[in-house]
């Protein structure tokens, strides 16, 4: 299914019909769907290793005496029950009275069994949620603006919340710095903050203090733990209305759209890996480019489409509908630097370079766009 639909995204299969693309959707969801509503699917890893449980509960049986009757199953010759040991015969020969009794050695192998096949249909069943949530997350995009998916990315951005700049960034940055120096102020966006990750580069860039960031990030769920990084860094946490302390290097206010940003304010921009995730990334750069200052620069690192006919492209066209269904509407062939040039920049340098242990993702670019003064 992934493949065709990469490869219906491809320029050579654009003219496919509209209702061509939508029959291989739902055909695609109700096999998904149906799968998870089985009683017992081998699609699903948990049932396969709840399968591996059943013959280690017979051992247990066979060893300490236990009698293990499977409730509406057929009695097979492959699946017969392993011969009963010595101590399962003389506890056959018992009296009715002493049958009654079960050895502590039996009692620990019933619990041990009891548990194995509890944790069986806890992974069946969440197996099943994962698929299904993976299913309406690619199929219906409206998902991905609940609050439970939101969530689910803020958990995962917390892993970007320790980042630091390497060499090549920090010159970058403090490159960046010097141009937005010269327009004066320390006012600087940060499009994308997540977790607060991006604050370490926003220092790296050397502005004086104190800097004024407008942190724009949609997703609520990450604030909380972008404001502690914050405040782990020395800033102040505001509203943008209140006298800001002398002892900390700057204030960081929050916002949901960068439509809330003053025109012209922000002598700064900043922007990690985000406009591979925004609905319309044109719109976004004419964004940028209204509140910048004259003179103000753009600095940005970003993971771009491959060679169009190299094999990295098409795998990137095939991952794209599981990509922006799992990571917040990324997708990994999109033409960032060309979207970039589109506003007319008076000056635009940047690097293609390859991030290591990126995957697909590996082909980057990073750089700066200074507005006209």
């Amino acid at each position: 299914f992934l493949v065709v639909m990469g490869l219906m995204r491809r320029e050579s299969c654009k003219r496919c019909a509209a209702s061509t693309v939508a029959v291989v959707r739902a055909v695609a969801m109700a096999v998904i769907v149906s799968a998870c509503l089985r009683p017992s699917s081998a699609l699903l890893p948990g049932v396969a290793w709840g399968k591996a449980v059943i013959p280690r509960a017979r051992t247990y049986a066979a060893r300490t005496g236990i009698r293990l009757v499977q409730r509406g199953a057929r009695s097979e010759p492959g699946n017969a029950s392993p011969e009963p040991s010595s101590a399962a015969q003389t506890q056959q020969k018992q009296s009715p009275d002493d049958a009654e009794r079960v050895s502590p050695d039996a009692e620990e192998a019933s619990g041990k069994v009891t548990q194995a096949l509890r944790r069986r249909d806890f992974t069946n069943g969440l197996s099943r949620v994962f698929t299904l949530s993976l299913t309406l997350a690619l199929f219906v995009p409206a998902v991905r603006n609940l609050d439970g998916y939101r969530w689910f990315i803020a958990q995962i951005e917390n892993l970007d919340s320790g980042a630091e700049p390497g060499s090549a960034e920090t010159a970058l940055l403090q490159k960046a710095g010097a141009i937005a120096s010269k327009v004066g102020g320390s006012s600087v966006v940060d499009l994308g903050c997540g977790t607060g990750g991006d604050f370490r580069f926003i220092l790296a860039a050397g502005l004086a203090s104190p800097l004024e960031v407008k942190a724009v990030d949609p997703n609520p769920f990450v604030w909380n733990s972008a404001e502690s990084m914050a405040k782990s860094l020395n800033f102040e946490v505001g509203t943008g209305t209140a006298e800001r302390s002398a002892s900390t290097v700057g204030r960081v206010v929050f916002a949901t759209d960068i439509g809330e940003v003053k025109s012209g304010s922000a002598s700064l921009v900043l922007g990690r890996r985000v406009l591979c995730s925004v609905d319309d990334p044109g719109a976004m750069m004419k964004e940028i480019f209204r509140v910048l200052r004259p003179g103000g620069v753009f600095v940005f690192t970003e993971h771009v489409a491959a060679r169009e006919g190299s094999i990295l492209r098409g795998v990137q066209e095939v991952v794209r509908p599981l990509q922006q269904a799992w990571a917040n509407n990324c997708d990994p062939a999109r033409e960032t630097a060309a979207i970039i040039r589109t506003v007319p920049w008076a000056q635009f340098e940047a690097e293609v370079y390859a991030q290591e242990n990126a995957g697909p993702l590996s082909p980057h670019i990073r750089g700066l766009a200074v507005k006209p003064a």
